[in-house]
C-alpha cells in the first residue's frame, strides 16, 4: 500500500509512474495535466499530441468528463468491467489534444487489476494507460521488459493476470471489435 501512495503522489505531482494492468505494465500520468502527457509522450519517443493515448479510470463514474456516455454504452461497460476490455467512445471536446491526438474517439479502460485500481482511486483522477514501452516495440509485462525513453519517478511492481495476451479492444461507437484478446467471446456475446 505504501508504494501505491507513493505513486499516486508522484502523479498528483505532474510525474509519471508505471504500474501492472491487466496484459501489460502500463505508463500513467494525469490525463488532465498536458506537460504530464507531454512526459508520457517523451518516455515513449513519440511527439504529443501525433496519437491517442488510452486511459485508465477506477469507475465508469470517471468517464463522464472524458466521453460521450450514452444509456447503451454505459450498459455494455458495466457488463464487462473491470476487465482487460479497451473501449473506443467518442471523446468530448474539453479533452486534451495531446491525450486525443488526431481521433474523435479515445481508448478507455477500467483494469480489473487491484493494484491499478487502488493508484487511480489513490490519485483520484484518470490517468494514461499506454503500454510502459518505446513506440513499435512489444507490451512490458513484466518489470524488467519496461524500455522506455525517460525514467519515471516509479515503478509499482505487481502481476499481470493475462500477462502474454492481448487486450480485446472494441470500438464501441462503431459497434465493432477492433483487437481480439482476453474476453473477446464475452464481448462478442454482448455486441451481437
Amino acid at each position: 500500500m505504501e508504494q501505491i501512495l507513493k505513486a499516486a503522489k508522484a502523479l498528483k505531482s505532474g510525474g509519471i509512474v508505471v504500474y501492472p494492468g491487466d496484459t501489460y505494465y502500463a505508463l500513467g500520468a494525469n490525463i488532465y495535466d498536458d506537460q504530464a502527457i507531454s512526459q508520457v509522450a517523451a518516455a515513449k519517443g513519440i511527439l504529443a499530441g501525433s496519437r491517442p493515448l488510452p486511459v485508465a479510470v477506477s469507475s465508469i463514474l470517471q468517464i463522464e468528463d472524458i466521453v460521450q456516455l450514452g444509456s447503451d454504452y454505459r450498459a455494455v461497460l458495466e457488463e464487462i468491467w473491470p476487465g482487460p476490455v479497451m473501449f473506443l467512445l467518442p471523446k468530448r471536446d474539453s479533452v486534451s489534444s495531446l491525450l486525443s491526438g488526431p481521433s474523435s474517439l479515445i481508448g478507455v479502460i477500467q483494469f480489473q487489476n487491484s493494484a491499478a485500481q487502488k493508484l487511480i482511486q489513490r490519485a483520484g483522477f484518470p490517468i494514461t494507460a499506454t503500454s510502459a514501452n518505446i513506440s513499435g516495440q512489444g507490451d512490458a509485462t513484466r518489470p524488467d521488459k519496461i524500455n522506455l525513453k525517460r525514467s519515471p519517478e516509479l515503478i509499482l511492481k505487481g502481476v499481470c493476470p493475462y500477462t502474454d495476451q492481448d487486450l480485446t479492444i472494441v470500438d464501441l461507437f462503431n459497434n465493432r471489435i477492433i483487437q481480439e484478446g482476453v474476453w473477446a467471446d464475452k464481448v462478442e456475446r454482448l455486441l451481437y
